[in-house]
């Protein structure tokens, strides 16, 4: 359900005119689906939100990490500990 938000967000966007109106459609399908998600799981709707703005901040620091790790090095430490495990 929040996909469909954002895509229909994203094509109303593309058109000047109706940038607002977008928005609005966008917020309140974001509320809606945020509503049922809490009704199904029996949770307030703000523990909801706020879940999912942390699982985003968590992807967003996962994947800085992921690109802050130099492949050589990883490779280099496999194979030292493969070698290390091998004369044991």
């Amino acid at each position: 359900m929040l996909s469909l938000a954002l895509h229909v967000g994203r094509a109303f966007v593309r058109h000047p005119a109706v940038v607002h109106e977008a928005r609005l459609l966008t917020r309140l399908l974001v509320m809606a689906t945020t509503r049922l998600v809490a009704g199904a799981l029996h949770m307030p709707d703000t523990v909801v939100r706020d879940t999912g703005a942390f699982v985003v901040a968590y992807v967003a620091a996962v994947e800085q990490r992921a690109t802050l790790v130099c492949p050589r090095k990883v490779m280099r430490e496999v194979r030292r500990r493969r070698h290390e495990d091998q004369q044991e």
